[in-house]
């Protein structure tokens, strides 16, 4: 199926002084051409992929004519005004899928093109300018092997839906000089007023190159728009499919889950399987029919789905594994992604028996382990104290001030935000970027214009890829439907950059900046780059999912990515280890006699014989005042007058602070230890006083 109708075109040159005031200085040539010639020309699709059925090329001029020498020198928008509805029955609304020109080149070379679609305003005598943009592509690089005449095809990243006549563009990226041997082609309507333009700025306006009197062009240039009316169906690309996690590599201790991303954004997605094979025939563990990783009943982020699948692999020999993620749609095509790990079926995670997770301890404990793996040969003990309040001290970045979609950048600001902490902290080759650089590096990576926001994988995988080309000495980690524990552990322990993705899809992005827990009530401060500022929020729990309450909203927490380097130690102090599991794995550990309550990280680390660790954490609070009677200091038992001796020791420097930490000594309870302490004691033995606070 085919159709022409007649286009307009603007060229925008961002170097176009050269262009009109230098024209008479530089070597442009006009030549006649076999239109047969240019027709035979080789088409050059950046995606080899075939059109889909109902696809249609708008023809946005006339038959080729003319090529132009000389006049191209790169960094230059060259734009078509497309008007389907001229010859195509019933065309709105109508989905461009790819935009095409028409070029000669007398030698190899390479350049960089992207596309993109503008909506349409209209000036004076009626004239079409281009308006606000409406997608964007992705650049790629085109290499041209031989000389001759090519029609070259880029994609837009998304199908976009136009209600009316449209601009078309394509941009060369890379500078160009005159005699790189690239040539524009026309055809011959050397007629076409109030139809082209070079776009140049406020104080020159709107330039025709038809008839100008520094460069006239002979006719309009041959650029080309293809998709779909609204008489034929909307094409479906073909299923893309990608493992996200695990990756390569990586050591799985027992269970894991597998995270799959789809990203070509069909409609036409049936269903994903998750396999797995030692060498043999591969075996299906797992079918996803919804396609879907978000919370509830929410919709994907435009652009692409996310897929999670569990995978117990406890009951199988220790060994490499080939994992494999196969998308399957409703028109029969299908798609796989691999990753390899290794397996470890008896990992060496050791379990904290006692004290239990979130429990009170005072002065002495005793840490109480077991492990399934019989293979370990040693666990190691980490201590890491928290303070009640912590912030990590963000710079907060405004998502409007960044790309033209400033209102889609709150992911890639967010990353920006949380990437931005590790240049002052050791990692100043990040300085490299400025802001607004690393944000629409991120951006493209992330295809946040394109998918009008930022899904969780999405961010995942462009944090992933802008990590591995720029800054390859940082981690990056996930966690699903995290807690606040995980959070504060990442976060304040570990020293992370922490992002926080909060439904509905697609999700608005925060960086932590600090964490609170006081009296009980959980407040998490972030960085919103909606506003650009720090802001405290409240957070509730319940057994299924966290929130957070977010623009007066309670919003579920889908997802947590870190940011780490792997040059920091994150575990805290050393506890001690245990080597000899003959009477259980156990450690001694005696609290600092600092003020109570204080709350610690306690992290376990089991080695086994063949090198593989495996971890776990418990978070306990040093409170003492439930283990001992108030007014017993030397702990015999009784609060009496050798308590009074033993007090007025430790306030005048004396002796020894009561046994459980020295906050004991304030009697009275003003957060003060001193001689008032000792009068109250007194008048408490001899019944003018309630008893002592601690």
């Amino acid at each position: 199926m085919s159709c022409s109708c007649k286009c307009f075109f603007v060229l925008l040159l961002t170097l176009l002084t050269p262009h009109l005031i230098n024209a008479t200085e530089k070597y442009i040539s006009t030549e006649k051409v076999d239109p047969s010639v240019v027709n035979a020309g080789t088409e050059l699709r950046v995606k080899e992929a075939p059109r889909p059925d109902g696809v249609t090329i708008i023809n946005p001029a006339g038959s080729p004519a003319y090529r132009i020498d000389g006049f191209v020198v790169g960094q230059e928008l060259y734009k078509n005004y497309i008007d389907p509805s001229l010859t195509c029955p019933d065309p709105y609304p109508f989905t461009v899928t790819e935009v095409g020109i028409s070029m000669y080149f007398s030698r190899p070379i390479m350049i960089f093109a992207s596309v993109d679609i503008e909506d349409v305003i209209y000036g004076p005598e009626h004239c079409p300018f281009p308006d606000s943009p409406l997608a964007i592509s992705t650049d790629y690089q085109v290499y041209i092997k031989e000389a001759g005449y090519y029609d070259i095809w880029v994609p837009l990243d998304e199908p976009v839906t136009v209600y009316g006549p449209f601009f078309a563009g394509l941009f060369i990226g890379n500078p160009l000089d005159t005699t790189s041997g690239v040539s524009l082609l026309t055809d011959s309507d050397g007629g076409a007023t109030c139809r082209c333009y070079n776009i140049w700025d406020e104080r020159i306006g709107f330039v025709d190159p038809v008839g100008n009197e520094s460069v006239s062009f002979p006719g309009r240039l041959l650029i080309y728009a293809a998709g779909c009316p609204a008489s034929a169906k909307p094409p479906q690309p073909g299923p893309e499919i990608s493992v996200l996690s695990p990756r390569p590599g990586e050591i799985i201790l027992g269970k894991t889950t597998i995270w799959a991303f789809e990203s070509s954004g069909s409609d036409a997605i049936d269903y994903m399987s998750f396999e797995y094979s030692s060498g043999g025939p591969f075996r299906e563990f797992g079918r996803d029919y919804t396609a879907l990783m978000k919370a509830g009943d929410s919709p994907p982020c435009p652009g692409g789905r996310g897929s999670r699948c569990f995978w117990d692999c406890s009951g199988l020999k220790e060994g490499t594994y080939t994992i494999r993620v196969t998308v399957c749609d409703s028109l029969g095509r299908s798609v796989s992604d691999e990753v390899s790990v290794y397996v470890e079926p008896t990992p060496p995670v050791p379990e904290l028996v006692s004290p239990n997770n979130f429990e009170d301890v005072c002065s002495e404990v005793d840490f109480l382990m077991s492990c399934r793996d019989e293979d370990v040969s040693e666990i190691t003990l980490y201590c890491c104290a928290l303070q009640s309040t912590y912030s990590a001290g963000l710079t907060p970045l405004c998502q409007s001030d960044y790309g033209e979609f400033g209102e889609r950048y709150g992911g890639p600001v967010a990353a920006a935000c949380a990437i931005r902490r590790w240049a002052g902290r050791g990692h100043d080759y990040l300085n490299r970027f400025s802001d607004s650089v690393l944000v629409e590096l991120l951006a493209e990576k992330c295809r946040s214009r394109v998918n009008r926001g930022t899904s969780v994988e999405s961010l995942y995988r462009g944090l992933g890829e802008f990590i591995g080309e720029h800054a390859g000495e940082l981690t990056l980690e996930h966690r699903f439907d995290p807690d606040y524990r995980t959070i504060r552990c990442l976060a304040q322990a570990e020293g992370k950059s922490v992002l926080l993705a909060i439904g509905p899809s697609p999700p608005t992005w925060l960086t932590v900046d600090g964490v609170s827990r006081k009296e009980g009530v959980i407040t998490i401060s972030v960085m919103n780059p909606l506003t650009g500022t720090i802001e405290r929020l409240p957070w509730r729990a319940d057994d299924t999912k966290a929130e957070i309450c977010f623009e007066k909203q309670w919003r579920p927490v889908e997802m947590l990515l870190a940011v780490g380097a792997e040059s920091r130690s994150t575990d805290g102090h050393v506890l001690g280890s245990d080597r000899n599991p003959a009477d259980g794995w156990q450690l001694s550990w005696t609290a600092p006699e600092e003020s109570s309550p204080s709350e610690y990280f306690i992290k376990a680390v089991a080695t086994d014989d063949s090198g593989i660790s495996g971890a776990s954490t418990i978070w306990v609070r040093h409170d003492c005042s439930g283990f001992y009677e108030a007014g017993d200091y030397n702990r015999d038992g009784s609060a009496d007058i050798v308590d009074l001796t033993y007090l007025i020791a430790f306030v005048t420097g004396n002796g020894p602070p009561p046994t459980g930490g020295s906050q004991r000594a304030d009697a009275n309870g003003d957060n003060h230890v001193n001689l008032t302490d000792v009068v109250y004691y007194m008048n408490y033995l001899y019944g003018s006083s309630s008893p002592p606070r601690h």
